[in-house]
């Protein structure tokens, strides 16, 4: 991920946007992961677990005596990125798919489950998001036992900064971005941190159509002559990472890293737009290892969630402005590939 400043409140895009994957296969140039590209400056990676330096609350909300952080749940699978969530599931772009998942250096294989149907309304008009759900086994190849605390996930769009944000109220806006770029899914984990700049957006990648957040690059001056920089940027390696926000004390995971524009604004699939999807899968399969799965039942119980879903998120904020679905959509076009 490259550090750089995405400061885009107000969406100022066509009605329909197509993008690249953060990382689409041979479509990527080497990069190194999260990008810190402070405008006119050089670009930098953060590759060490050092996010409390800059967030002294990075090292506490993560439920009570867990002492992993957000960084500690992002590993790497194929020719990109994954974020645990606990319990033998993990969460990535569809681009990215599903297998063998890397985490903390051990290698846990995949468990023979993955979801890839999660629901994007627009209008009239349902799409299949760029998500995927898998299961692992929970004992890596090497006997190592994966006991990590569930994470939390977003039930509600991230808050974003915009011309009626105060200067007190910035950190509210902030996402940790954390992934891993180079070729193949292999390279180092790097972290950034973005203002959040643009919410509720329906963004198409490849053949997916997804509920976006975004973080536009550069700096940024409000109404309120309130100003910020942003100065990271996903980057090829990063599709399927997680990003994390902080939600009155508790940290949760608010998207996972889709693609990248030509301007540097980077897109996040909106964890909160499929939470109730999500949850409702982890909750019908079983757990790893637990024989043949049943899952007669799972279709009706996934579109119960969607409408649930459909009628929580119908109307939210776009930019400024509170509208509907249909005039949210972003159709980006040049993608670049966040994988």
């Amino acid at each position: 991920m490259a550090n750089q400043s995405h400061l885009h409140d107000m969406p100022h895009y066509p009605p329909f946007r197509f993008l690249l994957p953060a990382c689409w296969i041979l479509a990527c140039p080497l990069s190194k992961g999260v990008e810190t590209l402070p405008p006119g400056g050089s670009a930098s990676y953060n590759t060490s677990n050092n996010i409390s330096l800059s967030l002294a609350s990075w090292s506490s909300g993560w439920g009570s005596g867990n002492p992993y952080t957000g960084w500690d749940y992002v590993g790497n699978i194929n020719r990109g990125s994954g974020v645990y969530l606990g319990n033998g599931w993990v969460l990535t772009a569809q681009h990215v798919g599903f297998g063998n998942f890397n985490l903390g250096g051990f290698t846990y294989n995949y468990a023979g489950y993955n979801y890839s149907t999660f629901t994007t309304t627009v209008g009239t008009n349902s799409y299949y998001a760029d998500l995927n759900l898998f299961r692992i086994e929970t004992i890596s190849t090497t006997g190592k036992a994966l006991n990590m605390p569930a994470l939390t996930l977003a039930s509600s769009a991230p808050v974003f900064f915009g011309n009626t944000t105060r200067a007190n109220q910035l950190s509210q806006s902030q996402a940790v971005m954390i992934g891993y770029g180079g070729p193949s899914g292999v390279g180092n984990k790097s972290w950034g941190i973005d203002h959040v700049t643009g919410i509720n957006q329906a963004v198409s990648v490849l053949t997916y159509t997804s509920a976006d957040f975004s973080t536009a690059y550069g700096a940024m001056t409000n109404s309120r002559n309130v100003s910020v920089t942003n100065s990271a940027q996903l980057v090829p390696g990063d599709s399927g990472g997680g990003d994390f926000m902080n939600v009155s004390g508790s940290w949760q995971l608010a998207g996972v890293n889709e693609a990248v524009d030509g301007n540097g604004n980077s897109y996040m699939v909106e964890v909160a737009y499929y939470d109730a999807q999500i949850q409702a899968v982890m909750a019908a399969v079983p757990e790893s290892g637990s024989g043949v799965l049943v899952l007669g039942g799972l279709g009706g119980v996934i579109a119960a969630a969607r409408l649930r879903n459909r009628r929580r998120q119908d109307k939210r904020r776009c930019g400024r402005t509170t509208i509907s679905w249909p005039r949210c959509v972003r159709r980006l076009r040049s993608p670049s590939p966040g994988y």
